[in-house]
């Protein structure tokens, strides 16, 4: 079965691509707790579809567990998720960087990633989240430029339509473009 994978990080509308799908009857799972990330590493250390758990899921957004001791971060691993579902689509969600980082740390996230990488400061978190930024999008773009086969597009909330969002998934789905909203907006 076909999946769509939304491969940005968490806090680059994962809700809103998530809500989008649902009211247009594709069945997405998003974040489910962490339960994602953790059941995709169990599976992968089982040399099972990582998937495997959520079977009946068309799109698969926010795929991230992060505590105060460990973060685990299975869009990251698209290539692996690519060798399990080449046919499937996917999308390098994103925005503009600063907003990303003001979201991530309303959201409260600095505590976590200061424990778990052992950072002293905020200064110190943002510092590893945009090194983070660029080195995965870098990574995302360089692969699938590689393979330019692939169902792959960018979608930067901030210059991207919903309109493109639709006509790059119209071969596999019929998607209303109209019930696509911004949910969690940052304040």
């Amino acid at each position: 079965m076909k999946k769509i994978f939304i491969i940005g990080f968490n806090k680059c509308g994962t809700t809103t691509f998530s809500d989008f799908f649902n009211s247009c009857g594709v069945k997405s799972s998003h974040w489910d707790g962490g339960k994602i990330a953790e059941r995709f590493y169990k599976r992968k250390s089982e040399a099972k579809d990582p998937f495997l758990d959520y079977a009946d899921s068309i799109v698969l957004s926010d795929m991230m567990s992060l505590t105060f001791h460990s973060l685990k971060e299975p869009y990251k691993d698209f290539e692996y998720i690519y060798q399990n579902y080449p046919d499937s689509y996917y999308i390098l969600n994103t925005r503009n960087i600063f907003d990303w980082i003001k979201s991530r740390v309303n959201h409260g996230l600095v505590p976590r990633y200061k424990s778990v990488f052992n950072l002293g400061s905020e200064s110190e978190v943002v510092q590893l989240w945009i090194s983070e930024w660029y080195q995965h999008h870098s990574k995302v773009v360089n692969f699938f430029q590689e393979r330019p086969n692939s169902n792959f597009m960018i979608y930067d909330l901030n210059k991207s339509t919903p309109k493109e969002l639709v006509e790059f998934l119209e071969s596999d789905w019929d998607l209303d473009e109209t019930k696509f909203g911004i949910s969690n907006k940052t304040k």
